[in-house]
């Protein structure tokens, strides 16, 4: 009777040790992922505008700077663009590039309609930059350094003719903080003699912002 249970006891633990392998082997497994999509989404606002100022004059010439600046707010990078007008010597164009410009008036008082009857002081702008987490150039200024120097062409701002402040600049990341940067604008008006009749020069600038979002490569 030992004897036979022994051996029955052989076998089972025979049998075992081939059972193990074969459950093991059909062990398997599977992942799955999980994706959330959090679209983009961009706002813009004016933070401050240094709209109205008056150029000092020596001797009939002069300059003076205004500034502008908007907070741009978005959860990835974006772009910068600006546009603006302004009219001919003669009246007879629109430039698609923004000068700081005036209508001539008589000794009346009345609109000059005929001639060269747009006066113009020389126009110069620089662009910066602030808060933000990055630039894909790494230069957060153009047209100057912007705190001492304004040198900006009129048609390179808006992209006529010369390097824009995007291609300066390139893409913008907002900061990790809040999702937001500043984009800041000076406009430096210069009377260069008698010949710029006195009154008020302005012009409107328009500052566009496009999402570019970057994803993680």
């Amino acid at each position: 009777m030992k004897k036979r249970l022994l051996s029955l006891l052989a076998i089972v633990a025979a049998m075992a040790f081939i059972a193990v392998p074969a459950w093991a082997a059909d062990v398997g497994s599977d992942e799955v992922n999980f994706l959330l999509d959090n679209p983009q989404e961009i706002t813009i606002s004016t933070l401050a505008v240094d709209d109205s100022g008056s150029i000092t004059l020596s001797s009939f010439t002069g300059e003076n700077t205004l500034e502008a600046s908007w907070v741009v707010k978005s959860n990835n990078a974006f772009e910068i663009a600006f546009t603006g007008n302004s009219t001919s010597d003669d009246g007879s164009t629109t430039h698609n590039y923004p000068i700081f410009n005036k209508q001539d008036v008589d000794a009346s008082g009345d609109l000059v309609t005929t001639g060269d009857n747009w006066d113009h002081m020389d126009t110069y702008f620089a662009v910066k930059i602030d808060g933000a987490q990055s630039t894909a150039t790494d230069v957060a200024a153009w047209g100057g350094d912007y705190a001492s120097t304004v040198t900006g062409e009129p048609a390179a701002l808006t992209g006529v003719t010369g390097e824009k402040p995007y291609t300066t600049i390139g893409d913008i990341m907002t900061a990790d903080a809040d999702g937001t940067a500043t984009v800041k604008i000076k406009a430096k008006g210069v009377v260069s003699d008698a010949g710029v009749q006195s009154g008020n020069y302005d012009m409107d600038v328009t500052l566009t912002v496009t999402a570019h979002e970057k994803p993680a490569s």
